[in-house]
């Protein structure tokens, strides 16, 4: 099963993010996320970083906001992900290190993961989430 898939956009990009559980779904979704940002790929598991989140059925766009938050504060690159759901939170613990330009070169910039279009769906035994974000 891939991971996620990068879709289009009349006006800004998305992704469609895939899982067969829940926790598989957000981990992916991180990866989705950053991988619009930078390569992750060039990222080290350096530091570790934990981040809750909550809400209802916004816990996906919640999660992935303020791992975004994270970014846009402290220029932290997640490259490995675990995450924990419990009821209407979500923990999650982050491996990767800090933005330093001569390693790491920025694809574009994200300014929020959005409700536009936003939905999770179950297809064939496994969750799919579709996610527009801002640029």
């Amino acid at each position: 099963m891939e991971r996620y898939r990068i879709i289009d956009h009349e006006a800004d990009t998305g992704f469609e993010a895939y899982g067969r559980t829940m926790e598989e779904l957000f981990q992916n979704g991180v990866s989705a996320l950053f991988s619009l940002i930078t390569d992750a790929e060039a990222v080290r598991p350096l530091v570790e970083k934990r981040i809750e989140a909550g809400g209802n059925g916004e816990l996906f766009v919640n999660f992935l906001n303020d791992i975004l938050y994270l970014w846009d504060t402290t220029r932290f690159i997640p490259n490995a992900v675990s995450v924990r759901i419990k009821g209407r939170n979500a923990e999650g613990l982050l491996k990767g290190e800090f933005f330093d330009p001569a390693r790491h070169a920025i694809r574009q910039e994200v300014k929020a993961v959005t409700y536009h279009k936003f939905r999770i769906v179950e297809e064939q035994g496994a969750l799919k989430a579709t996610v527009i974000v801002d640029v």
